[in-house]
């Protein structure tokens, strides 16, 4: 005989009784998780000028701005757990910050996309895979619907990695292993792992330059050596379209400046 299914079918009671995990360990989890977003939306920032593939430049405008909504939502989970304080803005973990500063010097397209999608974003699924049998499905629902809305995007980002990794020559194996190590020396992206191992020779020791003028791959000529005039009030309207397919043509150059303004600017 069929049941209706209880708890409005979140989980079983005895999965309500579930006790491995505390209101602590879900703070200290998501307060993480909303740091590595943030310090991964801001990697993309930096790199977006310096990728000379259209569709790489695309997809990272639309990733560090999904990474941006789950850093506010992880953001808001946190102070409402009411476990203060909260040190949302605070690194606590050196490790952590040491492999984004070592992602942050990628040297190129395969780099970059090797540590963002090999790297980062499939150990992020698993740490937040990892939580699920601790936490309580029916006490901290809200935190179990967020993490799933989070892994249906971050598992869309990484689909979309392996296919552009994929068209470039596949992913750049020394530098998976070189942030891989610096990763585990984080605890993985959950903090919890074996931190164990050798470290490589840092690139962080060198100075960070960012690339400040817009790249573009073979496909891309100028066209006009101008920025374009805005037509007068009695141009035809054949000129006010090629003055708007000029502007279509040269849109990217607001979302280059703005994310190297964000990356910039954190706190603007």
């Amino acid at each position: 005989m069929s049941v209706i299914p209880p708890l409005a079918g979140l989980c079983t009671y005895t999965e309500a009784t579930r006790t491995d995990g505390s209101v602590d360990d879900a703070v200290q989890l998501l307060r993480r998780l909303a740091r590595i977003e943030r310090r991964a939306l801001l990697v993309m920032a930096a790199h977006l000028n310096a990728v000379p593939e259209w569709e790489v430049k695309c997809a990272l405008a639309l990733h560090l701005w999904q990474d941006a909504e789950h850093c506010s939502w992880l953001r808001e989970r946190v102070a409402e757990l009411r476990k203060p304080p909260h040190y949302l803005d605070r690194p606590d973990d050196p490790s952590l910050e040491a492999f984004f500063e070592e992602l942050l010097r990628s040297r190129s397209t395969r780099e970059l996309l090797t540590g963002v999608y090999r790297v980062l974003k499939p150990n992020l699924l698993e740490a937040i895979e990892a939580y699920r049998p601790r936490g309580n499905p029916l006490a901290d629902q809200p935190t179990f619907r967020l993490l799933r809305f989070l892994q249906l995007e971050e598992r869309e980002q990484v689909e979309w990695g392996d296919q552009a990794l994929a068209a470039l020559g596949g992913a750049d194996p020394e530098w998976e292993r070189h942030l891989a190590a610096y990763l585990r020396a984080a605890g993985g992206t959950g903090g919890a792992g074996d931190r164990s191992g050798e470290l490589p020779a840092p690139r962080a020791r060198e100075p960070l330059e960012l690339v400040r003028s817009p790249q573009r791959d073979e496909r891309f000529t100028r066209l006009w050596n101008s920025r374009g005039r805005l037509p007068g009030f009695d141009a035809s309207p054949d000129e006010v379209n090629w003055r708007m397919l000029y502007v279509r043509l040269t849109e990217m150059h607001v979302v280059e400046l703005l994310a190297l303004t964000l990356y910039e600017w954190p706190e603007a």
